[in-house]
C-alpha cells in the first residue's frame, strides 16, 4: 500500500524575500512589522488562505498593499515607524490618500501597528480571520448618478 505524500504549504517568506521590483524599479526589503505579521500568520493562521504580498490594487496608480486577500477585497497594512517624529510613513498624507483610494475602490483595510503585532499576534490574526469570514457583496453596489 502506497502512502500519499502530503504537500507542505510553502512558507510566506518565500514570496517576500528581498527583491528588485521590475515594475517599480526599487529594491523592496521587508519591514519588522511585516515579518511579525508573517510569523503570526504562520503560527496562528491555520486554515487561512495565503495573502498576496505587495499587491498592486490601483491602476494606473502604483499603490501597493503590504498584504491582500483579493478574493475577499481585504487589505492588511502593517504600520511601522510609529516612534518616528510624525509617525513615520504611515503618519503622512500620502499613506492616508492611498488607503482612502482603497476604500473608494471597495477594499476593506485592516491596519496593525508594530506594537499590536508584537504584543498580541494571535489577536491580530483573529481579526483577519473574522474579516475573511464576512462575505463582501461588492457586485450589489450600484454607482450613484450625479445630476
Amino acid at each position: 500500500m502506497k502512502t500519499k505524500k502530503v504537500k507542505e504549504k510553502p512558507p510566506l517568506y518565500i514570496t517576500l524575500a528581498d527583491r528588485t521590483d521590475p515594475d517599480l524599479g526599487f529594491f523592496y526589503k521587508i519591514t519588522a512589522p511585516e515579518q511579525n505579521f508573517i510569523n503570526a500568520l504562520e503560527r496562528f493562521g491555520g486554515g487561512l488562505p495565503v495573502p498576496v504580498c505587495e499587491y498592486r490594487f490601483s491602476y494606473p496608480r502604483r499603490h501597493r498593499a503590504d498584504f491582500a486577500f483579493p478574493h475577499a477585497w481585504l487589505i492588511v497594512e502593517c504600520d511601522g515607524g510609529v516612534h518616528k517624529q510624525g509617525g513615520g510613513k504611515h503618519g503622512q498624507d500620502d499613506d492616508r490618500r492611498k488607503l482612502n483610494l482603497a476604500a473608494v475602490l471597495g477594499w476593506r483595510v485592516l491596519r496593525f501597528s508594530a506594537d499590536m503585532l508584537a504584543d498580541d499576534p494571535a489577536g491580530c490574526i483573529e481579526v483577519v480571520r473574522l474579516a475573511l469570514s464576512v462575505v463582501k457583496l461588492n457586485e450589489l453596489i450600484v454607482p450613484i448618478r450625479q445630476s
